[in-house]
C-alpha cells in the first residue's frame, strides 16, 4: 500500500475507502485495519492495539498479546505491525486466540 493509498483510506468522509485500497477481499460489513499502536495492560504487559474502521464509520479497538501478533504476522508472511493497516479483520481472524488466556 502506498501512503496515498494510505491517506485515501484514512479519510473520514470516505469510511469505504480502505476496503478500495485493500489487496484482499473484504466482506461487505468487515472491518479493515485503520491504525496499530501500543498500549500497557494491567500486567505491565505490552498489547498491540489494533483500530477496526467499518463501512458505517464506527470503530472497534481490539488488544492483542504477544503471541497473538506473532501469530497474525507469521500467517500474513508479514515482518512489521504497521503493515496490519488496510486489511480486511478476516485476514487476522483465523491466528487470533480463542480464549482470553491464549
Amino acid at each position: 500500500m502506498t501512503p496515498e493509498d494510505r491517506r485515501d483510506a484514512d479519510r473520514d468522509d470516505d469510511p469505504a475507502a480502505a476496503a478500495r485500497v485493500c489487496a484482499e477481499p473484504v466482506s461487505a460489513g468487515e472491518g479493515i485495519v485503520e491504525s496499530v499502536g501500543l498500549d500497557v495492560a494491567h500486567d505491565s504487559d505490552a498489547l498491540l492495539i489494533v483500530t477496526l474502521r467499518f463501512p458505517n464509520g464506527g470503530r472497534s479497538r481490539i488488544p492483542l498479546a504477544g503471541p497473538a501478533v506473532a501469530r497474525v504476522l507469521e500467517r500474513l508472511g508479514l515482518a512489521d505491525v504497521g503493515e496490519l493497516v488496510g486489511r480486511p479483520f478476516s485476514a487476522l481472524a483465523p491466528a487470533l486466540p480463542v480464549n482470553a488466556g491464549d
